[in-house]
């Protein structure tokens, strides 16, 4: 009966292994998000950008091909937060980074 309890005690341990094994997977996955993105927008953060047109432009060196850059700038942004606040200026960059997302193709890259 000991040798039937010690074999369960031994695979209820090796499940609690690999149940801490993934939950610290998921957290590390959680922090590379976070390190990479804008808290408020979730588009990549300017870290990712450098990263990223490096690589684009590493990549069209070896082919004929073509690299398009767009640069939105929301003109008197700081009256929306003056005359409305911090909260709605936030909601005003969300909304615009959720349009771009769902404007963009796939393998474009929408940065904050």
């Amino acid at each position: 009966m000991k040798m039937v309890h010690l074999k369960i005690i031994n695979l209820l341990l090796i499940i609690l292994q690999i149940l801490t094994l993934l939950y610290f997977c998921i957290k590390i996955h959680k922090l590379k998000v976070i390190s990479c993105t804008d808290c408020l927008t979730r588009l990549y953060n300017r870290q990712q950008y450098n990263k990223k047109i490096i690589n684009a432009i590493n990549r069209l060196e070896n082919k004929n091909s073509h690299l398009s850059l767009a640069i939105i700038d929301i003109d008197a942004f700081k009256n929306i937060n003056d005359t409305w606040g911090h909260l709605a200026g936030d909601k005003v960059l969300k909304s615009i980074a959720d349009m771009i997302k769902s404007n963009i193709r796939a393998h474009d890259i929408a940065i904050r």
